[in-house]
């Protein structure tokens, strides 16, 4: 009787080694076509920047978002308001002289500010930061005309209250309105 038990054992056990050795029929994969076959000219419009460890990837409000030149004050305003997957929401305002590409930063008081808030407007929990008593770098990289692309990059450290924040790896690509 010992014997019959431990040959049904073997034959259980083999059964069950067979049936997850996955020797079985194996589907080939089928290769996936990554080629880029977007004809639209589409252009990814990035608006972001890392502060602390957070960094903003900005789904834009196209209502405020966008660039503008000041005539009276001599001076470009890029206005960019958005909200991040996971971070939530967050804007921007970078302002600087004149209209035209360069860089730009306020070692010179005035030459270039950075106000950036993150959080809902209004929410006890939002967070406001500015570049006074900081200290910023914008750099335009194009300015188009009425209709066209402001684009260009900044970082820095900006100031909330009496503690300081770096701000990195700041992007703004926004429409350029009419000037006022």
């Amino acid at each position: 009787m010992k014997k019959l038990s431990i040959i049904l054992l073997v034959i259980a056990a083999t059964a069950i080694g067979l049936g997850n050795t996955g020797c079985g029929d194996t589907a080939t994969p089928t290769p996936v076509d990554t080629t880029n076959n977007d004809t639209t000219g589409t252009e990814v419009i990035v608006n972001e920047f890392k502060i602390g460890f957070d960094t903003y990837r900005l789904n834009l409000e196209d209502a405020k978002t966008y660039g503008v030149y000041n005539k009276a004050a001599k001076r470009t305003y890029i206005y960019v308001s958005g909200n991040d997957a996971s971070n939530g929401d967050a804007d921007f305002i970078l302002e600087f002289e004149g209209n035209a590409k360069g860089t730009f930063n306020n070692t010179s008081p005035g030459t270039a500010l950075l106000d950036l808030g993150t959080g809902t407007v209004g929410n006890v929990r939002r967070e406001e930061f500015t570049s006074d008593g900081g200290t910023v770098t914008i750099m335009v990289t194009e300015y188009g005309a009425v209709g066209e692309k402001i684009k260009g990059t900044f970082s820095g450290t900006v100031m909330k209250g009496v503690n300081s924040v770096q701000i990195k790896n700041g992007q703004f690509q926004v429409t350029r309105v009419a000037d006022e």
